[in-house]
């Protein structure tokens, strides 16, 4: 376990060059990043430049967050996750091997077991492809009433139930 720098989580919108910078400036060990810029910057100028940028600031990768919304329309989820392939072979050349990913707790569209249905039906897979680069997946239930009571039908927000979806 490491400190590292979400600069997102705290309301600064920055490019990796600038979030390693600030992440090293302020003593962190890693940095939580954009895995879309850092792959597409390793499409562009190859997987050693992405490398580079986190050994010239002393730094290591710390979380990203899926590439594509897990539980969005269906073609675009397979989409998303024939792309998660060649991220995740990324991700394992740089050593970015934590991702995480949030659960909303709640739907419009879905009741609870239909949900708890297509999150296992969607995340599996996603879940298999990480594993076979020896990448984990953290998943986080938001647990606050204000990010629920506008949804129709309540969903996981709890420890026990993140536990029930996860095994």
């Amino acid at each position: 376990m490491f400190p590292s720098f979400g600069p997102g989580h705290v309301g600064i919108r920055v490019n990796l060059e600038e979030g390693l910078k600030l992440a090293q400036r302020h003593s962190f060990k890693g940095l939580d990043f954009d895995m879309n810029e850092a792959f597409q910057i390793s499409q562009d100028k190859g997987v050693g430049t992405v490398r580079d940028m986190f050994k010239r600031c002393e730094l290591v990768p710390g979380t990203w967050n899926i590439p594509f919304h897990p539980m969005g329309e269906e073609d675009l989820w397979k989409k998303g996750l024939e792309k998660l392939k060649a991220v995740a072979e990324f991700a394992a050349k740089i050593e970015a091997l934590r991702t995480a990913m949030w659960i909303i707790p709640g739907s419009n569209q879905l009741a609870f077991q239909e949900n708890f249905d297509a999150h296992v039906r969607r995340y599996a897979p996603i879940a298999a492809v990480l594993k076979s680069q020896g990448i984990r997946i953290g998943l986080e239930f938001i647990g606050p009433l204000n990010s629920r009571k506008n949804n129709k039908f309540a969903f996981i927000y709890t420890l026990p139930g993140m536990l029930e979806l996860c095994s």
